[in-house]
């Protein structure tokens, strides 16, 4: 009873948008719901086993406990929801699909999800039919991973691709116009495998496969999409040992994933510590990352340094264009990105308070000041760039250019 009532509440949150943790006085009014969410929270209530627990994924997609997308079809949007229930002694985790008829949910598929964790659940036409797969992976056991893609078709759900895999995307890696998958694969001390997997005819198979060195030790992030304007690929961020982040790239040819650095003795770029390539200036190309000293701290120790990440494009041929500027504090869960012309631009840490000077002059070019949110007063000439749920970040620097720099990391 306890928990289809959690269910159910979970529900309505999601539904809603409203906080379970509010205020009582908050929750006075109860959540307006619509006609067919009344609908389909009825539906769930009669059609979920007796004993199923809401669940979502842990790592990569939803976070909520229903979800809604275009898997069969249909000119509505299906409702798509995760549980897990007790079944001869262990616990076995389902997904089940929902389809709005007139006036009613009807459930048109389920489909069992193996292991004990549900890490990812995302919704991405692979087919190029304008229908939305069904990505769902999980976590097996210690160090394995189980990636699902089902095709929801005539009321029942069809697994089109099952394989084990470290990390994935979903990108147009071959620039066909349809989307396809990029699978990581990876056993320490034994290598890895890059995989991209495309449509044909409605089934997706393997298209290129490309080998790993096994002296990567481990890998923290997965980027797949535009190297330059006209090459597509993957790069790769990891680390080999203490303080030996590296970076490396690979692009199609043919068949086959490679390096277009080709066989080298040592890795394509190296750093203090693992990074993460991205597109940080939004130009559609991704950004590999090079680590340096601010001005100062150049005979720093690794642990005193507050290391500046210089963000680089690929040329196409042997070399990097520089593009940007920034500083990360994952711990105080912000970015900074400088702007070009901030030349001879160092830092000062103070606590909570980071201070960006000119190294020749000393002059504060901006600073971010981190708050707990309960002892914040607001104070004249200072700036609020963003708030959490436990702290206020801050600025006395009233240029807006400048605030717009700013981001805040998730820290949830």
């Amino acid at each position: 009873m306890f928990g289809r009532f959690m269910f159910i509440t979970l529900l309505l949150v999601a539904l809603t948008g409203c906080n379970i943790f509010e205020s009582p006085s908050s929750m006075i009014q109860p959540p307006k719901l619509t006609h067919s969410q009344t609908e389909l929270i009825s539906a769930v209530d009669q059609l979920l086993p007796k004993g199923a627990i809401p669940i979502s994924p842990t790592v990569q997609g939803s976070s909520q406990t229903i979800s809604f997308a275009n898997v069969n079809g249909s000119d509505e949007e299906e409702a798509i929801i995760l549980y897990e229930i007790e079944e001869d002694y262990r616990m076995n985790r389902y997904g089940m699909v929902l389809q709005q008829s007139d006036n009613t949910w009807e459930k048109i598929a389920q489909f069992k999800i193996e292991g004990y964790e549900v890490a990812a659940l995302q919704f991405v036409d692979l087919t190029g039919d304008g229908v939305d797969e069904v990505i769902v992976g999980s976590t097996i056991n210690a160090g394995q991973n189980g990636l699902t893609i089902y095709q929801i078709e005539n009321d029942d759900a069809n697994a089109l691709l099952h394989t084990s895999y470290a990390m994935y995307e979903v990108q147009d890696l071959n620039q066909n116009g349809i989307n396809d998958l990029t699978v990581l694969q990876f056993e320490r001390e034994v290598g890895g495998t890059l995989t991209l997997f495309e449509n044909e005819e409605s089934q997706l198979i393997e298209r290129a496969k490309g080998e790993l060195p096994a002296s990567w030790i481990s890998y923290g992030s997965m980027a797949v999409g535009s190297l330059t304007p006209n090459i597509n690929g993957i790069i790769l961020d990891g680390f080999v040992g203490a303080h030996s982040g590296v970076t490396e790239i690979y692009v199609l040819e043919g068949d086959n994933i490679i390096n277009p650095f080709g066989e080298q003795e040592d890795f394509l770029i190296y750093n203090p510590s693992i990074t993460e390539s991205k597109d940080i200036n939004n130009d559609g190309i991704l950004e590999v990352v090079m680590m340096e000293a601010p001005k100062g701290y150049e005979d720093a120790s690794y642990v005193a340094t507050p290391y500046f990440d210089s963000y680089y494009q690929w040329d196409g041929k042997q070399d990097f264009i520089f593009q940007q500027k920034g500083y990360s504090n994952y711990a105080a869960h912000f970015s900074y990105m400088f702007p070009n012309s901030w030349d001879n631009v160092t830092i000062e840490i103070e606590e909570t308070h980071f201070k960006f000077r000119d190294y020749s002059t000393d002059e504060l070019l901006f600073d971010i000041q981190v708050i707990p949110i309960d002892t914040w007063k607001p104070k004249k000439n200072v700036y609020v760039l963003a708030e959490t749920k436990t702290d206020i970040y801050i600025t006395h620097v009233e240029d807006e250019d400048l605030q717009d720099n700013f981001i805040l990391e998730d820290p949830y």
